[in-house]
């Protein structure tokens, strides 16, 4: 069975200059697509912090390589910070 969803990005979904602190994406190897719609909202939070659960099988189960998927958060310059 195939189901058709709706979607919106952040940067539609959230009021514009609205102040963000951090953002966490659980989007199963799709969080590259996530970060691609907050590009407004990255822009007036420059600050901002993301949360974001790296899973090797995620992204090989929807067609992306990690390096792919590194790529997209450091072309945004954002920094890796974890245990």
């Amino acid at each position: 069975m195939q189901i058709t969803v709706s979607t919106i990005t952040l940067d539609e979904a959230l009021l514009q200059g609205r102040k963000v602190a951090l953002i966490k994406i659980n989007a199963e190897g799709t969080e590259m697509h996530v970060i691609q719609g907050a590009r407004s909202l990255e822009a007036n939070n420059p600050d901002m912090a993301y949360i974001v659960e790296f899973g090797p099988s995620h992204l090989k189960r929807v067609g992306h390589s990690i390096e792919q998927w590194l790529a997209a958060f450091t072309d945004l310059d954002l920094t890796y910070k974890g245990d």
